[in-house]
């Protein structure tokens, strides 16, 4: 318990109890460190860091007093969605929506691009990337002119052979190895049987647009032969270590390979849609996290330090909330950018051992960037795809998924797998195998997550349940295969936050970086304006501003306690903060509703939403079937803070019991309207892709 959690009638009371004069050299000690630090820019700057979840780039160039401004810069950009520059880049060619955006970097599939083998008949397109660091020169109308797209190409000849080469999925690890990853599927006939599926790094900075050269490659990895040409596959690089999901036949194939010492640490499989593809998530650089379909958990696996060979199985599951009877999960992905690195990464290049804070590096750790987001202060945001068929659909939305999203914070899973998990320690050697060894329930501080009683206390493994194995030199624990599992209420209502997409694709419309994450409100917008489709699947007709959802605990805060003390100081912390009588209204009734049946909830929140229609016109209710979230009816410049428990909208019932969140959040609608077909963010900027008639072009807001 921090003194500052103690209520100012108990400190005096304690302060009563001590000598004055030691009172008074603390007041004056308290003095002195607050002029010193707020004299030092390097203290005043390590404090921002803190706050923001930012971690330092040792190898900016840039002066802390630089670095400090540049912060602050990009704060207030985020928090009143003022981009500091725009532009648009045009595609002169077929994008495919399996676009992606790292280190920033966007990574595209050239749709009009076929190198076509006419025995086989399969297609394979190149992957362009274009940078999207800061462009210094320039007014940031249009950058299409000086960005350079780099394509990588396909080859059908692989060191000396004539192979057939199917590209399958591509991973990059810029900052801290300069690689970037290839999964390819080969073969050596037309009219194979077998194809090989292995992994080739390269290095990155070798990438150039000449069309008929490819980079080094500096790494292969063979990870088996499959009799599918073309198998799905996801991959993911943290620190030493490369994630393989490789799903071929009735099978999900998972390899955990150190790419550094060449060695396969641990493969398993598992049955078909078990683990979905686009769900690795490394909650830190040693613990991986796979969301389970079949069961509706959170598998917990650790990543040994050296190969093993007994059987794999999760030491931990965390339970998802239960489904209603004949109602399954369709697949459940996840992201979670950025991805954890390592506190110190080697890689070979040329033979030699390359720290990850040598020179050689430079470069790709952008120097100009004063500043990196730290993995651990990030989200996971899980997407669940629901299939429904119910009598009571109308006929266009017979068959179609449905979709929900979960926010939980990276940290905090973390903290619950640590509530959870206690390590053993091995037997002294004068104690007996049956023996039973006492623990002391540890309480924990509750306050940084909020969490009730069950996650209080510290659980621990009986090691009497415990099989222990007798070496000549070692005596070991061996746990049961079988995970511990943990239920939905007891880990997750306080530290998580649900949306409803219903039937509009959340892959497409939502997407998160660090601990902010950017929806866009397409099946609400193009209807109250007067859009005359609702038709998602090409795009939205109309125009709407896209909705930035603020997860960071420093800016919950400090937005709560102005608009605590006086609402009409909300505009120092968001400007043009929504506190409508609507909205005050809607704050009570989620509160009283927190408590009662979800219909009634839903009855309410449906009631408010319908109020607040643009220009006060009144939305007719059937607007209320296109999306679930208050935050998507938020006009241009509103803001929305969200505090406080809430259910989720459940029109279907399909979830067995009410489900609730608790994770706050702030809500804001940007000023600008946008037509966006898809979008994506990092920590410095949004990427939105619009498809129009004519042409096609990628349009990025810097914000930093």
């Amino acid at each position: 318990m921090s003194l500052a959690s103690l209520s100012p009638e108990l400190i005096e009371k304690i302060l009563n109890l001590l000598p004055i004069r030691d009172i008074l050299r603390c007041r004056l000690l308290n003095r002195y460190v607050h002029s010193v630090y707020h004299g030092s820019f390097k203290l005043r700057y390590k404090a921002s860091l803190s706050n923001s979840g930012f971690i330092d780039n040792e190898f900016s160039t840039l002066s802390v007093a630089d670095k400090r401004i540049a912060l602050a810069a990009s704060h207030n950009a985020w928090i009143h969605l003022a981009p500091i520059l725009k532009y648009r880049i045009d595609t002169p060619f077929v994008v495919d929506f399996n676009v992606s955006l790292s280190e920033g970097m966007l990574y595209v599939i050239n749709m009009n691009t076929a190198v076509l083998p006419r025995d086989d008949g399969l297609e394979f397109c190149d992957v362009a990337a274009l940078d999207l660091a800061r462009k210094s020169d320039g007014n940031g109308d249009d950058l299409s002119g000086r960005a350079r797209w780099k394509i990588s190409k396909h080859s059908r000849v692989a060191d000396g052979s004539p192979r057939f080469t199917c590209r399958l999925e591509l991973a990059t690890s810029l900052y801290e190895h300069d690689i970037y990853a290839e999964a390819h599927s080969s073969w050596n006939e037309p009219n194979a049987t077998v194809f090989m599926v292995s992994i080739c790094l390269y290095r990155y900075s070798d990438l150039n647009g000449r069309p008929r050269e490819r980079p080094k490659e500096v790494k292969h990895i063979w990870l088996m032969n499959s009799r599918t040409k073309s198998p799905q596959i996801s991959l993911q690089i943290s620190g030493k270590h490369v994630v393989v999901l490789l799903s071929s036949g009735q099978i999900v194939h998972v390899f955990i390979y150190d790419f550094i010492s060449d060695v396969l640490l641990m493969a398993f499989r598992v049955p078909l849609h078990t683990y979905d593809q686009n769900s690795i998530v490394f909650l830190d650089e040693s613990t991986l996290l796979f969301p389970n379909s079949r069961s509706g958990k959170l598998d917990i696996f650790r990543i040994p330090e050296r190969p093993t060979f007994e059987p794999v199985a999760p030491f931990l599951s965390l339970n998802l909330p239960t489904l209603s009877p004949n109602i399954s999960h369709h697949s459940i992905t996840c992201t979670a950018d950025p991805i954890p690195l390592s506190e110190r990464s080697y890689f070979e290049f040329g033979g030699q051992q390359a720290s990850r804070h040598s020179n050689s590096l430079r470069s790709t750790l952008r120097p100009e960037k004063g500043f990196l987001k730290d993995a651990k202060a990030s989200l996971c945001i899980f997407t669940f795809e629901i299939e429904l068929d119910l009598p009571d659909q109308s006929s266009d939305d017979d068959g179609r998924p449905y979709y929900f999203t979960l926010v939980v914070h990276r940290s905090a899973l973390l903290k619950v797998i640590a509530l959870y998990t206690d390590p053993l320690p091995p037997p002294s050697s004068n104690q007996n195998t049956g023996q039973t060894h006492q623990y002391q329930w540890h309480t924990l501080d509750d306050s940084s997550m909020r969490m009730r009683d069950p996650l209080t206390r510290r659980i621990h493994i009986n090691p009497e349940k415990a099989h222990v194995q007798e070496t000549r030199h070692i005596s070991r624990w061996v746990i049961p295969s079988a995970p511990r599992s943990v239920s939905w209420d007891d880990w997750g209502p306080p530290i998580t936050r649900w949306f409803n997409h219903e039937n509009m694709p959340a892959g497409d419309t939502t997407k998160g970086w660090g601990e902010r994450c950017v929806r866009l409100p397409v099946k609400v917008y193009p209807r109250i304006y007067g859009s005359d489709t609702d038709d998602s699947e090409s795009g939205p007709e109309g125009q709407y501003p896209y909705i930035v959802l603020d997860f960071r605990q420093q800016t919950i805060s400090a937005t709560w306690a102005m608009l605590s003390n006086d609402p009409t100081m909300a505009s120092d912390v968001v400007e043009a903060v929504s506190l409508t009588e609507n909205t005050l209204t809607f704050h009570q009734s989620i509160i009283s509703a927190s408590s009662q049946t979800t219909t009634s909830s839903n009855t309410r929140i449906e009631n408010w939403r319908r109020s607040i229609g643009p220009t006060g016109v009144h939305v007719e209710p059937k607007t209320t079937q296109f999306c679930g979230e208050v935050v998507d009816y938020l006009r241009p410049n509103q803001a929305l803070l969200v505090n406080y428990t809430t259910p989720l909208l459940d029109n279907f019932n399909i979830f067995r019991y009410p489900v609730v969140s608790s994770l706050p959040y702030l809500a804001r609608a940007s000023r600008e309207l946008v037509n966006w077909s898809q979008v994506l963010m990092d920590d410095e900027r949004l990427v939105g892709y619009y498809i129009g008639d004519e042409h096609h072009s990628v349009q990025v807001r810097q914000f930093n």
